[in-house]
């Protein structure tokens, strides 16, 4: 008697579909595999041909001074060699680099902090020499070698801080001396310092760059304008310092430097973190090898350069633009489904960085909004009205706010003002400064002047 057949046919028509199914699925893999590479590789050629480096060595070679340019790095770096450095016990007696709080902008210091603010800087007298020296040159170069990739050294970051506070210990002092010509000085080459930054193509030195900035802009000229009379001059070079830190080319830059960062970080490895233990496997590489192997990193590296190219547009040149195109950027990055697990985990500093520049930016221009208002002041002998007032005579135009597209807000408070931007929230709070001891109040970007000079 015969067995039946049906089961062995019903087996070999089985594995025919399989082997076809798995035919299907290497064939759609291979074609998945082919047109991500050649995606990858055109968002590369892209962003080379809009200028922009794609190796450390392309990266390194972008970092250069103009020829026959005089480098302010180096007059920058002897200073930083021969900083000095209180013991912490010390130093915590000192504003700025210890503890010491300050008193309110109209207020005047303990002699005996001033004193000490004093002997540290003469003890650093030849630091501020060499600093101001570097000021004088308009372009730097810091000695970096981005061939290093991502781990490239850069030490002299937190000496450029610690200068930065130096120069505000100076304006200190120029302050309770009522000495503007040297407070204008300090500024006006601490601002040069912090600007020494600006052609860095890495993220690091621009978020070093914008806080030294911010170090002087704020308090510090809060209270040298309450304290302090300036001429006319004065301040137009306070302005002008100012207006020289605001342009968009260095954040552009730092996007751009990052790029070629991460090109080169994923070029040959899958994601680790470089410093395995011997005969240890990081979870990074159990993870993320598969997530290569598959194809799924280059296609979320195809996502971000396509994103970036949005912030790294040639016509993005003015303020204006830069902002737009972070959050158009931004919008772009959350639709991305969060499946796409390496762009997510490269992409978030596109949002904060716009926002970072839209709180930069707003400050600097409150700054400047309020030493015009100090311009009329001190012609008129009385406050403005309105900001209207100032235009075209003491600012080319009305000012905007990088949050809501308004004007900068503008309130006299006594014999005083203050002007503000309503900040993240969007919120006008009526120039509410933030208050450390109750963060559920909502609070405006602010820049005041307590009194008149």
């Amino acid at each position: 008697m015969t067995q039946p057949r049906q089961p062995q046919k019903k087996r070999k028509i089985l594995w025919c579909t399989m082997l076809i199914v798995f035919l299907a699925g290497m064939v759609w893999f291979a074609y998945f595999r082919w047109s991500v590479s050649r995606r990858l590789a055109q968002e590369i050629e892209a962003l080379e041909s809009q200028g922009y480096p794609v190796t450390l060595d392309q990266l390194d070679d972008w970092y250069q001074l103009p020829d026959g340019a005089d480098n302010a790095a180096d007059c920058y770096m002897e200073a930083f060699a021969c900083r000095v450095n209180w013991d912490r016990e010390a130093a915590q007696a000192l504003p700025l680099v210890g503890s010491a709080s300050w008193p309110e902008p109209n207020r005047t210091f303990d002699p005996n902090v001033l004193a000490l603010v004093q002997e540290y800087l003469k003890d650093n007298a030849e630091v501020l020499q060499w600093l101001d020296k570097g000021a004088q040159c308009q372009h730097a170069r810091y000695p970096v070698d981005y061939r290093e990739g991502a781990m490239a050294p850069m030490p002299w970051l937190s000496d450029i801080r610690g200068c930065a506070r130096l120069y505000a210990l100076r304006m200190l002092v120029a302050i309770e001396q009522g000495k503007p010509d040297e407070f204008v000085t300090a500024f006006c080459s601490g601002l040069a310092l912090a600007d020494s930054l600006d052609p860095m193509p890495t993220l690091i030195g621009q978020l070093v760059r914008i806080a030294c900035v911010g170090l002087f802009r704020g308090d510090l000229l809060e209270r040298g304008l309450a304290r302090l009379e300036f001429t006319d001059d004065q301040y137009i070079q306070l302005s002008n310092s100012l207006k020289s830190c605001m342009h968009v080319n260095g954040l552009v830059r730092g996007s751009a430097g990052e790029v070629c960062l991460i090109l080169d970080g994923l070029a040959d490895s899958p994601m680790t973190s470089g410093n395995e233990v011997s005969g240890e496997i990081q979870w990074s590489r159990v993870v993320l090898t598969p997530y290569r192997i598959l194809g799924l990193r280059d296609r979320d590296l195809c996502e971000y350069l396509a994103l970036t190219r949005v912030v790294l547009n040639p016509q993005v040149s003015t303020v204006q633009e830069f902002l737009k195109a972070g959050q158009l950027a931004e919008t772009r990055r959350e639709a991305i489904p969060r499946s796409h697990l390496m762009f997510h985990l490269m992409s978030p500093a596109m949002g904060r960085l716009s926002q970072l520049y839209a709180r930069y930016y707003a400050g600097q221009m409150s700054t400047l909004t309020a030493l015009a208002v100090q311009r009329y002041r001190l012609k008129t002998q009385k406050l403005p009205d309105t900001l209207a007032t100032l235009v075209p005579a003491f600012l080319d135009e009305a000012p905007v706010d990088p949050f809501d597209g308004e004007p900068i807000r503008y309130v006299k408070q006594g014999k005083g003002f203050v002007v503000y931007s309503v900040g993240e929230d969007g919120q006008d709070n009526g120039g509410r400064e933030r208050n450390a001891k109750d963060k559920s109040k909502s609070y405006d970007w602010t820049f005041s002047v307590q009194s008149a000079n």
